[in-house]
């Protein structure tokens, strides 16, 4: 029996493994249900099969969905590497076959999503050296509409809500707060929602979810912060932050891998939302072959890194 007390060597389906990354991608049952086009009843099954295989539970239950257990977590980490590599497999086949990889059109939101992406669009070049990609960096609000008029294939966005987008969760990162060496601020270890009382914000220029989530976070404490200034330029938060303007929020790989020498970086205590990183698609498109392999190249890069602790 090894360190985690399985009683025997798991013979796990690969069909299974696929049920249940859909069921942790969406957050439940009923949604992946309808994804693999399955009744809620069978994909329960299955999940059910495959913990009776594996021989431990992974998942957790509750009234607001589901939660991953720590098997779980590492059943779903293997699924994402295999499932991903399974499409590549079969992509790379296809291309064999005579299937055209012409082009691919990619959208990256000015919030910094294109510079998550380098990995993965260095490993798709490589591979696919042949393929012609052009890339746009918009406003989040206008990647969305070129999606779903079709004037994108895919796009690299923060947690998007549009109904009409298919979204694939790569990583999750926590929220940092940045302040400048002067300010008293930079004398702690962490931070929390209530030590921002009398400081100014340094926010993103356009409607991002972040600036919601830390405006709403200051409102239900019963703070009222002005803004500063707002920007769409992660390099310019930290320079205004150096000055000493304001505070301002990042994403933990942001807010750390550009690090100003006069800014310093803390998290955020008691701050729960996330900082999510997606590929997403109009859920009505018919992905051509190149979308569906930079799908699964992303997936493949990500999931490897985030197995070897190589993401921040």
């Amino acid at each position: 029996m090894n360190s985690i007390g399985f009683p025997r060597r798991p013979n796990v389906e690969f069909r299974h493994l696929r049920v249940f990354a859909e069921v942790v991608r969406h957050g439940g049952f009923t949604r992946a249900a309808e994804v693999i086009h399955a009744t809620q009843s069978t994909v329960s099954k299955v999940i059910s099969q495959l913990e009776n295989e594996v021989g431990k539970p992974l998942l957790r239950r509750h009234r607001r969905g589901i939660e991953l257990t720590r098997v779980g977590e590492i059943v779903y980490r293997r699924a994402q590497v295999m499932l991903a590599q399974r499409e590549l497999l079969a992509d790379e086949l296809h291309a064999l076959a005579g299937s055209p990889y012409v082009t691919l059109k990619l959208g990256f939101s000015r919030m910094e999503t294109s510079t998550f992406f380098g990995r993965a669009l260095a490993e798709f070049r490589r591979r696919y050296p042949d393929v012609e990609i052009s890339i746009a960096v918009e406003s989040e609000n206008q990647i969305v509409r070129r999606l779903l008029k079709g004037d994108l294939d895919l796009a690299g966005l923060v947690s998007p809500r549009d109904p009409g987008l298919e979204v694939l969760e790569l990583q999750r990162e926590p929220v940092y707060v940045v302040v400048s060496r002067e300010n008293p601020l930079a004398l702690r270890t962490r931070i929390g929602i209530n030590d921002l009382k009398d400081q100014q914000l340094v926010l993103f220029e356009e409607k991002c979810q972040l600036n919601e989530m830390v405006v709403g976070a200051l409102a239900q404490a019963g703070i009222l912060a002005p803004v500063a200034i707002k920007t769409s330029q992660v390099g310019l938060i930290h320079e205004l932050v150096a000055e000493n303007i304001g505070v301002g929020f990042l994403p933990r790989a942001l807010a750390l891998n550009r690090l100003h020498p006069m800014v310093v970086a803390l998290p955020l205590e008691g701050f729960q939302p996330q900082w999510i990183y997606t590929l997403a698609w109009a859920r009505a498109a018919r992905l051509t072959p190149s979308a569906r392999t930079w799908i699964a190249v992303a997936r493949s890069v990500h999931a490897f890194a985030e197995l070897s602790g190589d993401l921040q």
